[in-house]
């Protein structure tokens, strides 16, 4: 094995180390969230607290919570704008994780960033459709 490429080896184990820690770092959120929620608590919602309509990530929390349960329906009906981002989300990401471990390519494609934008639209969209009639 040549020097480049214990060094090549010991990059892609750096970069792999640090995306474990920024998964973990998520699901330690997630998990924190959730142990609220469980318990009857939760972070109130600047946005909400503010205008009175509700942000386009009210009720994930609920979601996730109904997702652990089994229970998909529930989960869409707490917040159907970020389940239906969720599957191509998590492509995106982890399309993203993989190329920076292999390359250490951070930047996104066209095409990562044009499905970036259309879940963007969805989520303004279903933050407006929610609010319609309160």
């Amino acid at each position: 094995m040549t020097a480049r490429d214990r060094h090549n080896t010991t990059t892609m184990k750096n970069r792999l180390r640090r995306c474990f820690a920024a998964g973990f770092f998520i699901m330690a959120v997630v998990a924190g969230q959730l142990i609220l929620h469980h318990f009857g608590m939760g972070i109130p919602c600047f946005f909400r607290a503010v205008t009175g309509l509700q942000c386009p990530g009210c009720g994930v929390t609920h979601m996730a919570a109904a997702l652990l349960r089994g229970d998909v329906r529930g989960a869409f009906e707490a917040n159907a704008g970020v389940m239906v981002i969720l599957v191509p989300l998590g492509v995106v990401l982890l399309k993203q994780c993989v190329g920076y471990i292999r390359h250490g390519r951070t930047r996104m494609s066209r095409t990562e960033n044009g499905i970036l934008a259309v879940m963007a639209v969805i989520l303004f969209a279903f933050a407006v459709l929610r609010n319609i009639g309160r």
